[in-house]
């Protein structure tokens, strides 16, 4: 009778240490549940509704037609020289993807408290789920863009090399900025509340339904730290060559959104460690 020695396997758990941001072979490990996840949000963002992922075309080209109607036919604003429909609409993509990730990841530690509170996952994976499904409703929104350049006769430009980069400063800034909200709404639910108004006024201080033409140069410079300005004139400039300042705009649009990633990075990581005790 043969015996055999017991497994000698001791599982030690210590607390982060240092800058250890994204710890990608946990993510790894637990890649099942992200995927899990992303399937979730897919099927709970569209089940019983008669037009499924359908939403995800209407919701922008339903904006574009309210603002063409309010802002383009009754206010006249400008377009710099390009339809204003498809001005708008250029403008709501990436703007719309930036809310998305800012208002899913912020909210996604107490979305997911149940799930939190039981067991133990890299906390990251919730607010990545959100990033995922977000891009997939941008890129089908894209579809939408391609047949208003066909209908207006807009040929595209030698520009849109640029726009994955432009996508991964809205993605990065989204993402970074929403998880500080995560962060601080585990802390004080009143982040939860206020959310919503200040994406409602961040949009008004975005040039979606206007040109930066229109802001004073003295005051450019100072606008250009909303990091979706930059990317806003730089997906106008890629696909239309409006002759906007997108150069100098975008440049501070990579730096701010590369900081506010960094830094949400860290605060998230520094608050991961109590989110379940505070959740």
């Amino acid at each position: 009778m043969s015996s055999r020695a017991p497994d000698n396997h001791t599982i030690l758990i210590k607390p982060l240490q240092g800058w250890e941001p994204l710890r990608l072979r946990d993510i790894w490990e637990h890649r099942e549940l992200l995927y899990f996840l992303i399937w979730r949000d897919i099927k709970v963002s569209y089940a019983r509704t008669n037009l499924g992922v359908g939403w995800a075309l209407l919701k922008p080209v339903l904006t574009m037609i309210v603002f063409t109607f309010i802002f383009g036919w009754l206010t006249q604003l400008p377009s710099d020289g390009v339809p204003y429909p498809i001005f708008v609409y250029a403008g709501l993509l990436p703007w719309q993807l930036f809310a998305r990730l800012v208002s899913g990841a912020g909210s996604s530690m107490v979305a997911n408290e149940s799930l939190v509170t039981k067991v133990y996952f890299p906390r990251l994976i919730a607010p990545l789920s959100i990033t995922v499904v977000g891009t997939l409703d941008f890129v089908i929104a894209v579809g939408v863009l391609l047949g208003m350049m066909w209908y207006y006769q807009i040929a595209l430009t030698a520009g849109v090399w640029v726009l994955p980069l432009l996508v991964a400063v809205t993605i990065a800034a989204g993402l970074g900025l929403g998880l500080w909200i995560a962060a601080l709404n585990v802390l004080c639910r009143d982040i939860g509340h206020a959310q919503p108004f200040l994406i409602q006024c961040w949009m008004f201080a975005t040039p979606i339904i206007y040109p930066t033409s229109l802001i004073p140069e003295a005051w450019r410079t100072l606008y250009a730290l909303n990091p979706m300005v930059g990317v806003v004139e730089g997906f106008r400039e890629a696909l239309f060559r409006t002759g906007g300042q997108s150069d100098s705009m975008m440049g501070m649009s990579l730096i701010v959104a590369g900081v506010l990633l960094v830094s949400g990075l860290y605060v998230f990581n520094r608050i991961e460690q109590s989110i379940a005790d505070t959740v």
